[in-house]
């Protein structure tokens, strides 16, 4: 018992003295004062489709609803078509809630949704 006693507490100091000022190495310091956040918790500016589409759509499509892709490749082909349904659903006689983002982020819900290059598309 002694032994592990010993050996649990060598553990406690060596990983004290590796970690130094830090509670989580170059992280946060003792004291809980953040030094650096990582990268993968960092916020991103930069638009997604697949995130604008989980957002807006994500709770009906895939589902009751169908799957979303494929019926846009199949009915609404054209990158401008396809961005009209979306900013006026009730249009085409369709229960679903109007897209209402930007142009930029409807530019890159119909390249994700058409999975075309952003360059091809045109919204307005």
């Amino acid at each position: 018992m002694i032994p592990v006693v010993v050996s649990v507490a060598l553990m406690g100091v060596v990983r004290a003295k590796e970690r130094g000022p830090f509670s989580i190495r170059d992280v946060m310091t003792r004291q809980d004062e953040l030094v650096t956040l990582p990268t993968a918790y960092e916020v991103s500016d930069i638009l997604a489709g697949e995130s604008i589409f989980k957002d807006n759509c994500g709770a009906c499509h895939p589902g009751l609803s169908g799957d979303a892709f494929a019926l846009a490749r199949q009915r609404h082909p054209d990158p401008l078509d396809l961005a009209t349904y979306l900013r006026d659903p009730a249009a085409f006689n369709k229960a679903m809630p109007p897209y209402e983002g930007v142009d930029e982020a409807m530019k890159i819900l119909v390249a994700h949704m058409l999975d075309l290059p952003i360059d091809q598309v045109q919204v307005r």
